[in-house]
């Protein structure tokens, strides 16, 4: 909606993740034998990545903030 009144965001939205095989299936548009029991519906990421919508970033998960919250 904020897209249609010209508000929306000039840079596309990052996404941290520490899963490293989640940002290479993501950001590899083809598909291979690994991945094709993914199910097309879970491909809406890889879509927007494709559409510059967000950008996903590495980060270690010893530096993410919300781990600790999460992990006991």
């Amino acid at each position: 909606m904020l897209g249609e009144l010209e508000y929306g965001p000039e840079d596309p939205t990052v996404l941290y993740g520490d899963n490293q095989a989640s940002i290479v299936i993501a950001l590899n548009p083809v598909a291979n034998t690994r991945s094709k029991q993914i199910d097309i519906r879970f491909h809406y990421v890889r879509d927007l990545v494709e559409r510059e919508s967000i950008r996903i970033e590495h980060v270690p998960s010893l530096s993410m903030a919300a781990d600790g919250l999460t992990k006991h």
